[in-house]
């Protein structure tokens, strides 16, 4: 017993199985690369000078984090149309294979339960969060000094609900821009990004 615990393990041995992967599995990985680089512009958006402007653009542009491949880790204003492109493309690519496969009616009715699911996935962490950034910043624990805002914290509560209202009904419609921006300006993206619904993954 000993000396088989010592004994290295054959090449040929079975290993443990993994779950087979999409054709499409890697532009996830292009997405979270996407995700990092936002991200990074976000937090880091006001720490440097001018990081979204090519080297040499201007006399002054002479910054080491201006140049080639660096500014990459600042593009965060080209990632939206890097997930616009996923996202239309595996919405499609799954939708085409699907027809190809099982047919119209099942391609059909997979979109419809797709689009059920995506809506309430979407939607319902965005309400809440929503939400719950108006009931602090109504109770005064988040000072808000955009001046375009006439709402202030303890006043008018049902001022503050119809702004949340219409900033929700807002962030719904996918075919014109946002009008009101609420207190999560990142939220403009939901309704023309989302992202693919796992369950309709093409093979």
């Amino acid at each position: 017993m000993e000396k088989a615990l010592l004994l290295p393990r054959s090449n040929n041995a079975p290993g443990p199985s993994r779950p087979p992967q999409s054709s499409t599995a890697w532009l996830n990985g292009i997405r979270g690369i996407a995700s990092v680089i936002v991200a990074l512009n976000h937090y880091l958006y006001g720490e440097f000078a001018a990081p979204w402007l090519g080297y040499g653009s201007s006399p002054e542009n002479r910054w080491l984090h201006q140049l080639p491949f660096i500014r990459l880790i600042w593009c965060g204003h080209a990632m939206p149309p890097v997930f616009f492109v996923i996202s239309g493309y595996c919405a499609c690519w799954s939708a085409i294979r699907l027809r190809d496969s099982h047919g119209l009616e099942k391609m059909v009715a997979s979109l419809s339960a797709s689009a059920f699911r995506r809506g309430l996935r979407l939607y319902l962490p965005v309400f809440f969060m929503s939400v719950l950034a108006q009931l602090v910043f109504f109770f005064g624990l988040y000072n808000w000094r955009w001046t375009e805002v006439s709402l202030q914290p303890w006043h008018r509560p049902g001022d503050h609900l119809r702004y949340l209202a219409t900033y929700l009904l807002d962030i719904t419609n996918p075919v014109y821009p946002t009008d009101n921006g609420g207190l999560n300006l990142q939220f403009w993206v939901i309704p023309v990004d989302p992202p693919p619904d796992p369950s309709s993954s093409p093979p």
